[in-house]
């Protein structure tokens, strides 16, 4: 069944994770697989992150796009009981800095969901999450060739936030039966899923699924990244997840 997104959801999605309320003129996700404005795109990201690694750029565009699209969207299915309308021609990456961060956010041309209910509520979310992950998959694809950066490198970018979102945030929240559909939800992800979904011979989501390990140094509990960001070719410090460092304190 269709509906809309609540003007007070909308507002909590804005406040916690950078999805604006209101209608606000961007990049739509859909341009990003682009090859003539994509080159383009990235020299843009490049000022921004004050790097001059494409890789570098690439690789953080998307973990901005995979925050943006993944938290938010999965966050309202599983507390709001709503599946938002991700289609990418109508989600626009909109400029703005925290500080001197490069964080954008993202405006949707409308507010549009399919309420998930209850008895159907399985089906209806397979279909939300093979949407959501197929037009993820296309600006990856698209960032890889014109970057030429890994492609797994890129979705454990995107790995990370789903992880994030299901095993910290949700699990946070007091309703149990919140609780309960964010489990299911992230089951189905990882191991229901189709690779074809993600473009890929596996799914991505679940081969990056690692078991947490003490951190060299700390002891904390973290599952260490099998890939680099490359976030610290922007001025930033190493990610206390890099296997870069953990390698180099294990020495």
């Amino acid at each position: 069944m269709l509906c809309r997104l609540a003007a007070e959801e909308r507002t909590f999605l804005s406040e916690h994770f950078r999805l604006l309320e209101e209608q606000r003129e961007g990049v739509s996700l859909e341009q990003l697989t682009d090859p003539v404005l994509l080159p383009h795109f990235l020299e843009a990201v490049k000022k921004e992150l004050g790097t001059d690694s494409t890789l570098a750029a690439a690789s953080q565009l998307i973990k901005r796009v995979g925050y943006l699209v993944v938290v938010p969207s999965l966050y309202a299915a599983a507390v709001f009981g709503k599946a938002i309308e991700m289609d990418f021609g109508r989600c626009f990456l909109v400029q703005h800095r925290q500080g001197d961060l490069w964080m954008p956010q993202l405006s949707l041309s409308d507010s549009s969901a399919m309420d998930l209910g209850e008895k159907e509520r399985h089906v209806r979310f397979g279909l939300f999450a093979q949407q959501l992950f197929s037009e993820l998959a296309g600006v990856i694809q698209a960032v890889s060739s014109t970057a030429s950066v890994p492609r797994g490198m890129l979705w454990e970018n995107v790995a990370v936030y789903v992880y994030w979102i299901y095993e910290s945030r949700l699990m946070d929240e007091s309703d149990p039966s919140v609780r309960q559909k964010s489990q299911r939800d992230f089951d189905f992800i990882l191991h229901e899923l189709p690779a074809s979904v993600f473009g890929e011979r596996v799914n991505p989501l679940r081969k990056f699924h690692m078991e947490k390990a003490a951190a060299p140094g700390t002891g904390e509990a973290v599952r260490i990244r099998q890939t680099c960001c490359f976030a610290y070719e922007t001025g930033k410090s190493f990610c206390k997840t890099c296997p870069k460092k953990t390698k180099k304190l294990s020495l």
